[in-house]
């Protein structure tokens, strides 16, 4: 009998010195703080997996897919269930991250880590002051096109932020006037133009991601032209080659009055001259498939 009881109080005590602590298992709540908890095989890990607790918290572009699949096989029918999440990355910098707790169990690190709704919210105002420093878009449809090019990802990237200052609780009435100002002056700009890019068949991949990026339906038309040129050179038994990818965007009724203008260059190295330059035509059209206004202007 007393060595039975001795047996439960080992156990019991064993168990509670090698049990993770509770904020391990359920994340404390703070009024102050977003916090995060993670686990992982070393601290690093551990704070990896934290970090994405509080950036989970705080995207604003969380997207869940679920997918139901019926499949029969003798009458019997079985039901596949797979859900799936993506999450993209900040629309700002994560800055004044804390660590709270710190655990470990047998090989296994836990870190709860936090950062001030306050830091938060001051990080954002900060990043948003971006908005008022923009120039006012043009009043000449043409030239208003171009400022809408300029800023897109700025004024994309902008809202994103403005929508996690909401979710904190901030707000920014002057910010979110001027910045809905801003979009609506784009999309105008944008529902007002028709591109059509005209390109080589040595450019059909580049024809094919400009015409996506670009605005189709509008009523005033531009031509967007793409001339490539090469140098060639030789370094022992590699080729190589340089691609110049040049881009113009002029009115069809002015063909020679140049609204904007972006050089592209580009280098590729192989075993032969046809090699070298698909490589240097790779990474051009690696470039055109980003986003318009991250390559096209010198931000």
């Amino acid at each position: 009998m007393i060595k039975s009881l001795f047996a439960f109080l080992a156990i019991a005590f064993s168990s509670s010195v090698y049990a993770w602590p509770e904020w391990v298992t359920h994340t404390p709540q703070y009024d102050d703080f977003i916090v995060g908890v993670g686990t992982g095989s070393d601290r690093i890990a551990a704070r990896d997996a934290a970090l994405s607790e509080i950036v989970a918290q705080l995207s604003v572009d969380y997207r869940v897919e679920q997918t139901q699949t019926l499949s029969t096989n003798n009458s019997h029918t079985e039901t596949n269930f797979k859900q799936s999440s993506q999450m993209n990355s900040l629309p700002f910098t994560l800055e004044g991250v804390q660590e709270l707790k710190a655990a470990q169990l047998d090989n296994e690190s836990a870190l709860l880590l936090g950062i001030k709704k306050s830091t938060l919210i001051a990080n954002l105002e900060n990043e948003l002051a971006v908005v008022s420093r923009l120039s006012k878009p043009p009043s000449l449809p043409t030239q208003k096109f171009i400022w809408a090019l300029h800023y897109g990802e700025t004024l994309e990237l902008a809202n994103k932020r403005l929508r996690v200052l909401n979710l904190l609780g901030g707000e920014n009435a002057e910010v979110s006037h001027q910045l809905e100002s801003f979009q609506r002056e784009r999309r105008h700009a944008l529902d007002a133009i028709s591109c059509k890019v005209i390109a080589s068949n040595e450019l059909t991949t580049i024809k094919s991601a400009l015409s996506l990026s670009l605005p189709q339906s509008g009523n005033t038309e531009l031509w967007v032209k793409a001339n490539l040129k090469w140098k060639h050179a030789k370094r022992g038994s590699q080729r190589q080659a340089q691609a110049n990818l040049q881009l113009t965007i002029t009115e069809t009724e002015s063909p020679f009055r140049v609204l904007h203008q972006r050089h592209l260059v580009a280098e590729g190295t192989g075993s032969s001259t046809a090699m070298a330059k698909s490589a240097a035509l790779q990474r051009i059209e690696t470039q055109v498939q980003a986003p318009i206004s991250k390559w096209m202007f010198d931000n």
